[in-house]
């Protein structure tokens, strides 16, 4: 159209033609303004229907996020509590530990006085198993006699090996009792570094997520484009 307005009687480019001919094709404007019509509804059509799509993409978004957002939520209470119950299981560890480590030093202490024990038992017990075998010896007849002082020396020699004994016995089920809580002691040592560890990891963890606490997962407050914020105007009209 804008060449056909330049054209005058002076351009080069006029000529003689057969203008009035109709050429195959041609549609009238009823036609004409019938299918602008039908180009202008489609486009409408689908301009409603990206706007329809948006919509539900954008709520899609929204539920995704508040979705995520719960789900945060849960997993940070569930964090929380986790690291409660270590710190709660570790300081019941460091009791225990401390409780065995007091308990060890005792019964080390009485396994030394046992043995001191059974090593003072040894001279008594020397002394009168060499009394009664010097009496044992003595010339047969009337020196050989089992009076009352031979008799206290038997007994005498029987206690202290009983003491003894009983002291040996004594002495052996507080080594087993002490190999049990070194055992023990060791294993509470074992679960205190785990349970050491795990708290720190979970510490790590929550501060950690505490940095996140600022990201909007709600993407749909993000858009900038010129075509979003478009038909965000054309919804508004």
């Amino acid at each position: 159209k804008r060449q056909l307005t330049f054209l005058t009687q002076d351009s080069a480019e006029i000529c003689f033609n057969q203008p009035t001919r109709v050429k195959k094709g041609h549609i009238t404007p009823q036609e004409w303004d019938a299918h602008s019509r039908y180009n202008r509804a489609r486009a409408e059509s689908e301009m409603q229907a990206s706007i329809a799509l948006r919509g539900a993409i954008n709520q899609t978004i929204r539920q995704t996020a508040n979705d995520v957002e719960a789900q945060r939520h849960a997993t940070e209470y569930a964090l929380r509590n986790r690291i409660a119950e270590v710190e709660k299981a570790k300081v019941e560890d460091e009791w225990q530990k401390e409780r065995t480590e007091k308990e060890i030093a005792e019964m080390r202490k009485d396994i030394a006085n046992m043995e001191q024990a059974i090593r003072d038992k040894e001279a008594p017990l020397k002394l009168a198993e060499t009394r009664l075998e010097n009496r044992t010896c003595r010339p047969s007849g009337l020196e050989l006699c089992r009076d009352n002082a031979q008799y206290g020396l038997v007994n005498e020699v029987h206690e202290i090996k009983n003491t003894i004994k009983a002291l040996q016995d004594k002495l052996k089920q507080e080594q087993h009792e002490l190999t049990n809580c070194e055992h023990n002691l060791q294993r509470v040592m074992e679960d205190l570094a785990l349970k050491t560890n795990s708290l720190a990891l979970d510490n790590d963890m929550a501060n950690y997520r505490t940095k996140l606490d600022g990201v909007n997962h709600n993407f749909t407050k993000l858009g900038s484009s010129t075509q979003y914020q478009s038909v965000k105007s054309a919804q508004a009209a």
